[in-house]
């Protein structure tokens, strides 16, 4: 984003100053390693001479694989949810502000969500940079808690790809399955990468106010804004 904001410095944003290193410490330090582990176990047994294993016991690892996964992408998408919230009750708390309330902000919906982040902070989080893939990062975590339904299919619309063109044998309908998504491990990165831009951005506005208050923070805002163009 590159619009002027008025800026309110809290307490909320010294707690969420970790929050990006987080999802990614998550990526490289839980994901990644798991993920490298289940795919190793999948191509020994590809290259096994035994028809039993080749054939019955790669189909099921590989099942395996899909929902471990999903599973992550559960856990990225959770931890996304839990720091944006905290980190909006904290600004209404530390601001005395009468609402949202703390209900309003652990029970609302994802566009709900965005209005209180617009209310609460008065600025548009529709024009950051990260805001598309955060929507994706959104449905594919409703997808994967839900299965097949409403974000299933409106993931479909938006990241076809992630359904591959050879499962399409086993489409029932229109819209496959849930059962039937590969979610590659780059796409995944994306999506933490936008958490980690959104954070940086954030960081980004709260070192431009403290500038103004003490050009020592000159070189920490510089940084942060060649950060910010690696998760682009």
């Amino acid at each position: 984003m590159t619009a002027p904001v008025a800026w309110t410095q809290t307490f909320a944003d010294a707690y969420a100053f970790n929050n990006g290193d987080m999802a990614d410490a998550f990526l490289k330090s839980v994901m990644r390693p798991s993920m490298h582990t289940l795919n190793e176990r999948h191509a020994s047994m590809l290259a096994s001479t035994d028809p039993t294993i080749f054939s019955m016991a790669a189909y099921d690892h590989y099942q395996l694989m899909t929902h471990a996964n999903m599973s992550f992408c559960l856990a990225i998408h959770s931890l996304w949810e839990h720091q944006i919230r905290n980190y909006l009750i904290q600004v209404v708390q530390h601001l005395q502000m009468a609402k949202p309330t703390m209900s309003q902000l652990q029970k609302a919906d994802w566009p709900k969500l965005v209005q209180h982040f617009n209310d609460v902070k008065g600025i548009d989080l529709t024009q950051f940079d990260s805001y598309e893939r955060l929507c994706t990062l959104q449905l594919l975590g409703n997808a994967c808690r839900h299965g097949d339904g409403g974000s299933q299919r409106t993931l479909f619309g938006k990241c076809p790809e992630l359904w591959p063109e050879e499962s399409k044998i086993l489409w029932t309908g229109s819209v496959p399955s849930m059962q039937l998504i590969r979610i590659p491990d780059e796409f995944v990165a994306r999506l933490v990468d936008a958490i980690v831009l959104f954070w940086v951005d954030m960081r980004i506005l709260s070192f431009e106010y403290l500038v103004q208050q003490s050009s020592s923070f000159a070189d920490q805002l510089a940084a942060l804004k060649v950060e910010r163009v690696a998760r682009l």
